[in-house]
Formats: structure tokens, C-alpha cells, sequence
């Protein structure tokens, strides 16, 4: 037998004594726990590219510059140290500025963690890909929240014969 109870579709609605009902504040609670699941982990990519862009400046303000070779083809960069030591340096993930098959490396004590400073385009882009979908996500937990707040669940009903009830 099929009925539904009237509260304004707060509580729940679907069938008696089946294995099926709808509850409106348990789909709430659902789709915030979804939404802030990936608000976390859009803001834990944010705050890596954050810590990592202020360790990129702290470098370039306070740390060592090394002015190595640059082969475009390979996209590897070579400096040989003081000392006669090689050093090379993978760079195909980033894009260097290069000037004169020179490219400026970056670090702080080991230069073998050097590495050039991202482009401004490439930060741009990469906060604009993970701050979007991290502000879409905040602005859906909040408009559930509101939602929440403005028809909230009613309260459960006793059966009958219990206190209350």
C-alpha cells in the first residue's frame, strides 16, 4: 500500500513498509558530504600550488641562482660547479625562459633541487583549473546549507502507545 505523508516533503515520501524511502534530509546530508569531499581536495591541490609558488619565490629572492646550458631538443639543462662537478637537470615538465641556450635554475642549498621559475601563464592556468570547481564546491555546500536551513527536517513522530505518542 503506497502513502504518503504531508509535511511539506521534509521528512520523507515513498512507500510503506518497502525497502525504498526517500528522505529529503538524508539526500541533503548526501550530496553535502559530496561536495565537500571535493571542495577538499580542490583546496588541498590549491594550497600545494600556493606553498609551492611562495617556495618558488622565497628561492628567487633568497636562495641561489645557477645559469646552466640549455638543450631545447632534450630539454635538459647542464652546469658544471666550481668544484668540476656536473649537474643536470630534467626540465621537460616545465618551460624555462630561456636566453641564449642559458636557462636560470633556482634553489635553495642543494643544487640539485634547482629548478626555473613557472610561467605566469602556467600558474594562472593551474589556479583557474583547481579554483573554479574549489569555488562551485563551496558555493553548493553553502546553497544546501541554506536549504537546510530554511525547510528543515520534522522532527520524528512517536508511534503509538509510546511516550508522547
Amino acid at each position: 500500500m503506497q502513502r504518503r505523508r504531508e509535511d511539506n516533503g521534509n521528512s520523507w515520501d515513498g512507500y510503506d513498509g518497502g525497502k525504498y524511502v526517500y528522505d529529503a534530509a538524508r539526500e541533503r546530508s548526501f550530496q553535502a558530504r559530496v561536495w565537500i569531499v571535493l571542495a577538499c581536495a580542490m583546496g588541498a591541490v590549491l594550497a600545494y600550488l600556493l606553498v609551492d609558488h611562495a617556495k618558488e619565490l622565497y628561492w628567487m629572492w633568497n636562495g641561489n641562482v645557477v645559469e646552466a646550458f640549455w638543450d631545447g631538443k632534450s630539454r635538459v639543462a647542464r652546469y658544471k660547479d666550481e668544484e668540476g662537478k656536473w649537474h643536470m637537470w630534467d626540465l621537460s615538465a616545465y618551460y624555462p625562459k630561456e636566453e641564449n641556450g642559458r636557462v636560470l635554475l633556482y634553489y635553495a642549498e642543494d643544487p640539485d633541487e634547482a629548478k626555473p621559475v613557472e610561467s605566469t601563464g602556467s600558474r594562472v592556468f593551474y589556479y583557474v583549473f583547481f579554483g573554479a570547481p574549489f569555488g562551485v564546491c563551496v558555493h553548493r555546500i553553502r546553497k544546501i546549507r541554506r536549504s537546510y536551513r530554511s525547510n528543515p527536517p520534522a522532527p520524528p513522530r512517536s508511534a503509538p502507545g509510546e511516550l508522547g505518542g
